[in-house]
Order: structure tokens, then sequence, then C-alpha cells
């Protein structure tokens, strides 16, 4: 079935492993909609109502701040971190204190909990890509491992 013209996804388009034909299908709003002069609208604007297309991080610049972030790596428009812990209930505590600092800013991590490793995935799924936001987001998370 195709989407509705005007629905606010381009074909192919989509959120995470979802593309908007199965959100369409599934009666799921994707919350990534773009619409005019790169502004985008999503479940998350309430946030952060003004991050638009512009605020994506250059390569060149992303380069310099992942070398002051090096724990994590770039996977596509995604920074990732994998930490190990020594049983399963520190890494839930870890998680806790993300959960705090995501509240805190607003902006929240894909996570991943596999008995004692934890992956956490970083991106604005707003605007596609990385913005400061995720940046700030990733040291916050960092102090808590220091």
């Amino acid at each position: 079935m195709p989407i509705p013209p005007g629905f606010g996804l381009k074909t192919g388009q989509g959120y995470g492993h979802l593309k908007n034909e199965d959100c369409y299908l599934r009666n799921l709003f994707c919350p990534l909609a773009i619409i005019g002069y790169g502004r985008v609208v999503s479940p998350y604007s309430k946030y952060h109502p003004s991050l638009v297309m512009s605020d994506l991080i250059d390569e060149d610049e992303l380069e310099l701040l992942l070398k002051k972030l090096p724990e994590w790596d770039l996977e596509n428009n995604t920074i990732v971190r994998v930490m190990e812990f020594d049983d399963y209930m520190e890494g839930i505590d870890f998680i806790n204190a993300v959960a705090e600092i995501a509240e805190e800013a607003g902006h929240h991590p894909d996570v991943d909990i596999r008995w004692c490793t934890i992956t956490l995935r970083l991106t604005s799924h707003d605007v596609g890509g990385l913005t400061e936001l995720d940046i700030d987001v990733a040291k916050k998370i960092d102090t808590l491992l220091d």
C-alpha cells in the first residue's frame, strides 16, 4: 500500500528498522517528518523545537569532537559506546543514572542491555544525524564512568 500524498516522509525514509510504509500500515506515527525549509516535526520537538537540519555537525567538526570522546565509535549517523560491567545489577544501576541525564537533557539514547554488556547509541532522530546535543549527552554519560 503506498503512502498517501502529504504524509510527510519520502519513500524509503523511516525510523530505526521500520520504513515509513511499515509505520503507515501499522497505523504508527513515524517520529521523523520533514516539512518546508528543513524544519523538523517529531514527538521529540517539545524538548528541542528549534532543531533544524543545519544543526547537524559537519564531518570535520565531528572528527574533532570525537577525539574528546575516545570511547565512542561513529556508526553511520550515530555514536555508539559499549560497556562491560561486573554483574547485571551494576549495569542496571548505570542505566538508571543514564536515564536521569537523558531526562534532564530531553535527549534519550537507544539502550541495549545484554546481561553485563550495555550498548548506548546517540543520534538526533529529529534531524537525521548528530548534533551538539548528542555530544553533550555523551560527555555527561562519560562522567558516570570516570
